[in-house]
């Protein structure tokens, strides 16, 4: 049977694939568009746009899985100086407000996704919407793992770090 954790984990890995590839088409995409110009002083239109999308790809896909890891830069000063019970408990509240905030952004952004599946990005001829498909997906998805750490105990703060 499926557990939440092994089934967060998968989609951390999928996460992980997605943006190292993301990495990958800047640099070529980039590379590309360089040699073009300095060599051949023919440039590829294409490269910056699809060089722009791999790096909003990079950004909020990585963001989601890096925050499954608790390996976001985070303020954790006051946590750390409340008792152990007291800072559990705030670290739940903080990871349910961000998730309900999430989740209505997300909303908002899905909204607006809708409507941009039409238009289409200038030189790679690709629906716009996919600039905004990984902000959406970042957005739901952190807000899940937001809402697994407060069923499952481990808030914004790790009980590492408050039991020092």
């Amino acid at each position: 049977m499926l557990s939440f954790n092994s089934v967060g984990r998968a989609i951390q890995r999928v996460e992980i694939a997605v943006a190292c590839v993301a990495l990958v088409v800047i640099v070529v995409a980039t590379a590309i568009g360089v040699i073009s110009r300095s060599v051949f002083d023919s440039p590829v239109i294409w490269t910056s746009e699809l060089s722009l999308l791999a790096q909003v790809w990079l950004t909020f896909i990585g963001a989601s899985a890096i925050y499954k890891k608790r390996g976001h830069v985070g303020v954790t000063g006051v946590l750390e100086a409340m008792p152990p019970l007291l800072a559990d408990i705030a670290g739940r509240a903080l990871d349910a407000a961000l998730a309900v905030l999430l989740v209505l952004a997300g909303l908002a952004l899905f909204e607006l996704m809708g409507r941009q599946w039409e238009q289409t990005l200038s030189t790679l001829g690709l629906p716009r919407a996919l600039t905004s498909l990984p902000v959406v997906w970042a957005m739901f998805s952190i807000a899940a793992s937001a809402l697994l750490a407060v069923i499952g105990g481990r808030g914004a703060v790790s009980t590492e770090a408050v039991s020092k």
